[in-house]
C-alpha cells in the first residue's frame, strides 16, 4: 500500500411521522361514494437506467481521529501542534482548524480529533499532506491515527446532477431500443417516468461526498485523483409506449 493510501485509508436519514386524529362521531348516515376502478396499467416497455457523474470538489473538510497506544499520550493543544503545523503546510487553512478533544473519562485526554478545511484542494496538496501529516503523527510517541473522515463539497452541483440524469436516461432508452428490436415493435412516446431516487441538493445548491479511511483499509480508488472528486448518481425508470 502506497504512502498516499496510508493517510487516506485511516448518510442522511429523514424520519417523517404523521398522526391522523380520530374522526368525531356524528349522528348521520354515511353514504358510500361510487366505486372507482383503478387506472389501467401502462401498456409498453418499462426499463431502468442509472449513471454517475463526478467533478472536482470545491472544498474539503478533513477530520483526523487520534488515539493513544496504551494510554501513553495525554493529548493537548501543545501535544498536537506538530500535526497542526503539518496540516497548514499541506494547505489547510489554519483559521479553520478546530481541536475538540475527546475525553473517555474526566481528566483523560487519550484521544483527540483535529478538523480543518481546504478550499479547492489539489492533488499536490493531497500528496504533500500524506507525507507531512503522517510524519508529524509518527513523531508523537504513542500516537496512532485511527481514522480519517473527508467531506468533499461541490459548490454548484446542479449541472453534475443534470449530467448524471442525462446518462441514466440515455441508458434507459438504449435498453428500450434493444427490447423493442427483439420484439419487432417500435417505441412510442414516454408514458411514465420515475426519478424518485435522485440526489436532493442542499439549500445552497451544493452536494457532498463523504469518505472514510483507516490504516487497515485497502485503497478505495485506483486513481489517486478520484479522492478529490464529488460523485453523484441518478436512476430512472421509464415506460415507453409501443406502436
Amino acid at each position: 500500500m502506497s504512502p498516499r493510501h496510508v493517510f487516506l485509508c485511516g448518510a442522511i436519514a429523514t424520519f417523517i411521522a404523521a398522526a391522523i386524529p380520530a374522526a368525531a362521531q356524528v349522528n348521520r348516515s354515511i353514504v358510500p361514494g361510487p366505486v372507482v376502478a383503478p387506472p389501467p396499467a401502462a401498456r409498453g416497455i418499462t426499463v431502468n437506467g442509472s449513471a454517475a457523474a463526478s467533478a472536482p470538489a470545491t472544498s474539503a473538510r478533513i477530520t483526523l481521529y487520534l488515539v493513544s497506544r496504551n494510554n501513553t499520550v495525554a493529548y493537548t493543544t501543545q501535544a498536537v501542534q506538530p500535526v497542526i503545523d503539518a496540516m497548514v503546510k499541506a494547505g489547510v487553512d489554519r483559521n479553520s482548524i478546530t481541536l475538540p478533544l475527546n475525553f473517555s473519562a474526566p481528566g483523560n485526554s487519550s484521544s483527540a480529533t483535529i478538523t480543518g478545511s481546504v478550499e479547492h484542494p489539489t492533488l499536490a496538496q493531497l500528496q504533500n499532506g500524506i507525507v507531512t501529516v503522517g510524519t508529524a503523527i509518527n513523531g508523537i510517541p504513542g500516537a496512532i491515527l485511527q481514522n480519517v473522515n473527508v467531506e468533499l463539497t461541490l459548490g454548484d452541483c446542479e449541472p453534475l446532477v443534470d449530467k448524471a440524469r442525462s446518462g441514466a436516461i440515455t441508458r434507459a432508452r438504449a435498453k428500450a431500443d434493444d427490447i423493442a428490436k427483439q420484439l419487432n415493435v417500435k417505441l412510442g412516446s414516454v408514458q411514465a417516468v420515475n426519478a424518485a431516487n435522485e440526489l436532493q441538493l442542499r439549500a445552497d445548491g451544493s452536494c457532498m461526498t463523504m469518505l472514510n479511511f483507516n490504516p487497515f483499509q485497502a485503497p478505495t480508488f485506483e486513481q489517486t485523483g478520484d479522492y478529490l472528486n464529488v460523485t453523484v448518481s441518478s436512476a430512472v425508470t421509464i415506460t415507453y409506449g409501443m406502436r
